[in-house]
């Protein structure tokens, strides 16, 4: 199982599991987990092939979110989750396949979509580092500074060098890590302002509220979507969403029974997970409607959180309601 360390005490509040990134360890979050441990327990985990955990070839999310699986089901889950850039990816993996093991999940610095860099120069940088001539990681320092002259970056890679008398060694497996494969830094969901205009046509560009049979319709498009490799259902509830003419997206005033029925239908094929996006003018019953979807549904739900300048406080207004 992978190394894990915790803090603080049982409570009524559920565990908090921090899932580290890409190069980094359960250390680097030591000092948050210590200091938001004050009213439930914290845990950090090292992932495979980092810091004090085990080394293995397979360094694909779907593993290391078996990898969480089995954490979580030791701490006798749920538990809350927080994962960041390549840990937020494996958290991700795990609330899809194992919602039920995940009360809230709160993912940083990483989205599930196409990125252009990778990280093979950084990791060619540190496999050529030639660390059994090293005596002191100041001297590690010396020679990465020609390649690598941010000081923050050469602080965060160092940190997982170990000199010691018994032999040199990175705590990172970089060859596994060189290797790793995409998993789902390409995915998709099935949008519902698309499947809303599909079905309705002009009726639902123009926003006018969809009849049961129009419900149903979209319900099957969502379901056949999902079941063909879509990672769920996204709706769009903001006016910053408009089509190639400015017209504002079909979703956006969408009845709170069109979404429910739709995210049930994920439900009712135990896959996907629904995302949405709104301006929360009325906070009240716009919360209420995603907050219905994820009930009703049982699956997972993300909100996008967002500062807005003319209202640079209402996003705190949001996250006390996911608490």
């Amino acid at each position: 199982m992978l190394k894990i360390q915790s803090f603080g005490n049982k409570s009524n509040f559920p565990d908090l599991l921090i899932v580290h990134g890409l190069f980094g360890s359960g250390r680097n979050w030591r000092a948050i987990a210590r200091n938001i441990s004050s009213d439930r327990q914290v845990h950090i985990v090292d992932m495979r092939n980092h810091g004090e955990s085990f080394w293995n070839d397979d360094n694909s999310y779907e593993s290391m979110a078996e990898d969480l699986k089995e954490v979580i089901s030791s701490l006798e889950g749920p538990v809350d989750v927080l994962g960041h850039s390549m840990g937020g990816k494996a958290s991700m993996v795990l609330a899809i396949n194992n919602p039920n093991l995940i009360t809230k999940l709160l993912i940083v610095d990483i989205a599930p979509t196409q990125y252009k860099h990778d990280q093979s120069m950084n990791i060619s940088i540190m496999k050529n580092l030639p660390i059994a001539d090293l005596a002191r990681r100041s001297d590690a320092d010396q020679i990465l500074q020609k390649k690598l002259p941010n000081n923050s970056l050469r602080a965060f890679f160092l940190q997982s060098l170990i000199i010691s008398s018994t032999g040199n060694t990175w705590q990172l497996n970089l060859d596994a890590l060189e290797k790793k494969p995409l998993a789902i830094d390409v995915g998709t969901q099935i949008p519902h302002g698309a499947v809303r205009a599909y079905v309705m046509g002009e009726r639902g560009i123009n926003h006018e509220e969809a009849s049961l049979e129009e419900i149903d319709e979209m319900k099957q498009i969502v379901q056949e979507a999902v079941k063909a490799g879509a990672y769920g259902f996204s709706t769009s509830r903001t006016e910053k969403h408009n089509d190639v003419n400015g017209n504002l997206t079909p979703s956006i005033t969408a009845h709170k029974t069109e979404l429910v029925e739709i995210a049930k239908s994920l439900g009712e094929i135990n896959q996907g997970v629904l995302q949405g996006i709104s301006d929360f003018y009325d906070f009240d019953s716009e919360f209420d409607i995603f907050k219905a979807m994820s009930k009703e549904s049982g699956r997972p739900i993300s909100i996008t959180v967002e500062q807005q300048d003319a209202r640079p406080e209402w996003w705190l207004q949001l996250l006390d309601g996911i608490q």
